[in-house]
Order: structure tokens, then C-alpha cells, then sequence
């Protein structure tokens, strides 16, 4: 299957173009992995990691937030998101429950560059900007739906997709056109 690239910087996992069931406002998903050098709670990392986030998107589906998501890509405020969506106007995050660790003022510096970011007419238009917790997203208005439905279908996405920050595994190529080779062997031989 051809996933579409929505970014330079974002890999397309799993997109979803149009609504799939009933909930908000034709919401459907699509599930990207970046590199990322600071862990959800802003420390750096050693060596990256593999960061995997969604975007939620409304019947509009509208492209412009990839644009907003990679310049917080370049300016260190990804680490902590697990979903972004635009509803309405309004750019919403879903943080990741680690996050919390960061002191009073360290979030409010972070929200406040999110803020700014939001306000600073990208991806042409300035938006409304809310966030939430991970652990209850349906404070936010990242989906127009019941609380229930709401954290369903977000925790959901997160368990199937294992969102969150994991570390690379290096492979290689060979290795897996070689074991490829084995089982194309293995089936030839069955087949005699």
C-alpha cells in the first residue's frame, strides 16, 4: 500500500483519508514516526529515538498542521505530544502523561511557545490552541464528541500503534534480503 508523505521530516505509518465509523465530526487518524532527541519530559537523549505520534483529523482533513508540526519539530516542543488534530480553527495536543514531571514554570514556558507558535499566522492562518493529558484527553477539543467516546478511540490508537518514544533498532538490509531468500527457498522446496 502507497502511504501518501504529508512531510520531510514525518514517516507516514498508517493514513486514514476519510472517516472510518462514527465519532466527532469526521474524524478519522493518520500515525507518523520522526527522530527525536528529547524525551517526552524534555531531558535529551543520549542517542535518538523513534518517535510515533497521530494526527487527528476532522472532515476537512486539513494538511496545513503537518506545516505547523514540523516547525515544533524544530524548535524542541514535539517530544511530548502523542496527538496533535485542528478543529475548528484550534491546534490541540494530547501530552504525554511524563510531561508532568517538568516544574510549574517549565510547562508554562513550553505551553507558552506552543501558544505562540499557534498565534504566529503559519501555515497561513493563526489559530486557537488547546492541550490536554494523554491520561484525560477529553479535556481538550481534540475530537467534538462524548468524554467516553472520545478517550476510546484515543487510547485505542495509542495501544495499537505503540505511540509514544522506543528506541531504534538498527537492521540490515542484507540481513533481510537474505532471510527474505530463505523463505522464498522454503516455499519453493514445500512446493515440490
Amino acid at each position: 500500500m502507497n502511504l501518501p508523505s504529508y512531510s520531510q521530516f514525518f514517516h507516514t505509518i498508517y493514513d486514514e483519508k476519510s472517516p472510518v465509523g462514527r465519532i466527532g465530526r469526521g474524524t478519522h487518524y493518520s500515525v507518523f514516526e520522526t527522530v527525536q532527541w528529547l524525551s517526552p519530559s524534555l531531558g535529551r537523549y543520549k542517542s535518538p529515538k523513534v518517535q510515533k505520534f497521530a494526527i487527528i483529523w476532522d472532515e476537512d482533513h486539513d494538511t496545513r498542521i503537518v506545516d505547523v508540526l514540523e516547525i515544533a519539530l524544530m524548535r524542541n516542543l514535539l517530544g511530548p505530544v502523542v496527538f496533535a488534530g485542528e478543529r475548528k480553527g484550534s491546534l490541540n495536543i494530547v501530552l504525554s502523561p511524563d510531561f508532568d514531571r517538568l516544574t510549574p514554570s517549565e510547562k508554562k514556558e513550553y505551553l507558552a511557545n506552543w501558544q505562540e507558535l499557534a498565534d504566529g499566522g503559519y501555515a497561513s492562518d493563526s489559530w486557537g490552541f488547546d492541550w490536554s493529558y494523554l491520561s484525560s484527553p477529553a479535556t481538550g477539543s481534540i475530537i467534538q464528541d462524548s468524554k467516553t467516546k472520545t478517550e476510546a478511540y484515543l487510547f485505542n490508537i495509542c495501544n495499537l500503534w505503540e505511540l509514544g518514544h522506543s528506541v531504534y533498532n538498527e537492521r540490515n538490509p542484507w540481513e533481510d534480503e537474505e532471510r527474505m531468500q530463505q523463505s522464498i527457498d522454503s516455499l519453493k522446496s514445500l512446493s515440490k
